[in-house]
């Protein structure tokens, strides 16, 4: 996958799960408030919850791909730089994506065990 068009889906789901987990806040404050019964907090707080599960899950999927694409693409200098070089534009994932690239052929091995597991 792009390395581009990587980084800008992640932007996308993680303004997305921004999003829900305020539309979350905003139904805890809701019940406490006394606006809405408990029995739809309940079911509303399930269903944000799910939806939270399920893009953290994608995020994560994608991250994995991102850690495999960046380790085929650079080695540890080229990525330092490359992060040196666009700092406005990267997001604190992917600072630690840096940490966890440093040690990448381990996380690579396990993923690939992974895969053929699954």
């Amino acid at each position: 996958m792009n390395q581009a068009i990587s980084h800008a889906i992640i932007n996308v789901k993680e303004q997305e799960l921004r999003k829900l987990n305020q539309a979350l806040d905003k139904l805890h404050e809701s019940y406490e408030e006394d606006m809405i019964t408990k029995q739809v907090f309940l079911e509303r707080k399930a269903k944000r919850s799910r939806q939270i599960q399920k893009l953290e899950e994608e995020l994560k999927d994608l991250w994995k791909i991102t850690v495999i694409d960046f380790a085929n693409i650079f080695t540890v200098n080229e990525l330092a730089l490359h992060l040196e070089k666009s700092k406005e534009t990267i997001t604190i994932k992917i600072v630690l994506l840096f940490t966890i690239l440093l040690s990448v052929r381990t996380i690579a091995a396990e993923l690939i065990r992974e895969t053929a597991v699954a």
